[in-house]
């Protein structure tokens, strides 16, 4: 299911069940970076793949990456504790 977040800023892709996993993209691609993933990755956790602002469906962000960050954050604040797996680094909250 696709919908929009940060007051329609953001698109998110969402599916699967279990706990929350963020997937951020590259700086070089857009969300469907990650589709050759997401349906295995799915069956065991709730997945909630944006389009960083600027990228793909979601609107830009001007104020550069602080109002990036700002806006994904909004985007994906409803899990109270997720994983976030980024090209550079894997994180838990």
């Amino acid at each position: 299911m696709q919908a929009m977040f940060a007051d329609g800023q953001v698109a998110v892709t969402l599916s699967g069940e279990g706990p929350p996993l963020v997937l951020l993209h590259s700086l070089l691609a857009d969300r469907t970076s990650f589709d050759r993933v997401t349906p295995a990755l799915g069956r065991d956790f709730r997945l909630l793949v944006p389009d960083l602002p600027g990228f793909g469906a979601s609107a830009p962000a001007p104020g550069g990456l602080e109002a990036v960050a700002d806006r994904v954050g909004a985007a994906c604040s409803s899990p109270s504790r997720a994983t976030t797996i980024s090209a550079s680094r894997i994180t838990r909250g």
